[in-house]
C-alpha cells in the first residue's frame, strides 16, 4: 500500500492521541495490513491494525469514564481524521460517529464514517475499533467499498464481535 493511500489508521491514532490523552504514543508498533482486491485490481476492502505498546489509558478508565468518552473523543477525532484523509487524497463524506460498545468484556469506541477518493468519487465505509488497554492498546480498523455492503458489512460486523484481548 503507497504512502498516499493508507487508510485512516495513522490520522486516527495521531488525532485520538492528541484528543483522549497526551501521553498516548501515536506511533505503534507492529503495523500490519491486508487488502483485497477485485480481479481488475480495484481495492475491496482492507483491514488495518497497529498496536501501541507505550499507550497508558487502560480498560478501567474508558469503562469509568463510558459515559462521556464518545461525546469527548469524537468531535476532536472527525476534525482530526478529516484531516488526516485530505492528505491522503480523500474527505469524508459521511460521519457517522462513535459509539462505545462492550465486546467480549472489554470496552472498545468503535467509529464508523464514509470517504471517498477525491479524484475517482469511489466511496469507502470505515470502521475504526479502538480498545485501550496500557501497553496492549490497539486500534482496528476495517473499510470497504460502499458498492459491496450487502457483502461486507456482515463481515465487518463479525470482525468487531471477534474482538479480544490476549490473556498473556
Amino acid at each position: 500500500m503507497s504512502d498516499n493511500r493508507r487508510t485512516t489508521l495513522d490520522a486516527a491514532a495521531t488525532a485520538t492521541a492528541d484528543i483522549v490523552k497526551p501521553d498516548v504514543n501515536a506511533r505503534s508498533q507492529t503495523p500490519l495490513s491486508a487488502l483485497l482486491y477485485a480481479d481488475n485490481g480495484t481495492p475491496i476492502a482492507s483491514t488495518n491494525i497497529r498496536y501501541f505498546p507505550d499507550a497508558e489509558l487502560t480498560q478501567g478508565t474508558v469503562k469509568r469514564q463510558r459515559d462521556r468518552v464518545a461525546e469527548v473523543v469524537d468531535p476532536g477525532l472527525r476534525k482530526g481524521i478529516k484531516k488526516g484523509v485530505s492528505r491522503m487524497g480523500f474527505e469524508v463524506t459521511d460521519w457517522q460517529g462513535t459509539e462505545v460498545r462492550d465486546i467480549h468484556g472489554l470496552t472498545a469506541l468503535v467509529t464508523r464514517y464514509q470517504r471517498a477518493d477525491t479524484q475517482t468519487g469511489s466511496p469507502f465505509q470505515v470502521r475504526l475499533i479502538r480498545v485501550y488497554a496500557a501497553s496492549r492498546t490497539f486500534f482496528l480498523t476495517f473499510s470497504y467499498r460502499l458498492a459491496e455492503w450487502i457483502l461486507m458489512e456482515p463481515i465487518a460486523e463479525r470482525v468487531t464481535r471477534s474482538v479480544r484481548l490476549n490473556r498473556n
